[in-house]
């Protein structure tokens, strides 16, 4: 029942193009952008808190918002179908 149910939504998730795009690529953009920022590593090879607290933080905060966004829209769509 469950996987029925992932595949549904994940088929209602992507019918719209731009919520796979944002959700996938703006994390993804973000933690590029952390990566290859000049001050994000140390000269002894190790990370600066930069790269190993603040990134992946920004990365979970910038999803929830995004769920958060979503979700309503998502929703607002299960009530118009009656599902």
């Amino acid at each position: 029942m469950l996987s029925k149910l992932t595949v549904a939504e994940a088929k209602i998730f992507l019918r719209d193009p731009g919520a796979p795009a944002v959700v996938l690529g703006i994390p993804l953009a973000l933690l590029v952008v952390f990566g290859l920022m000049p001050g994000s590593r140390t000269e002894n090879g190790g990370q600066s808190s930069l790269a190993t607290l603040i990134a992946p933080m920004a990365v979970a905060i910038l999803l929830a918002i995004l769920a958060l966004n979503l979700f309503p829209g998502a929703m607002a769509a299960h009530r118009e179908k009656g599902c």
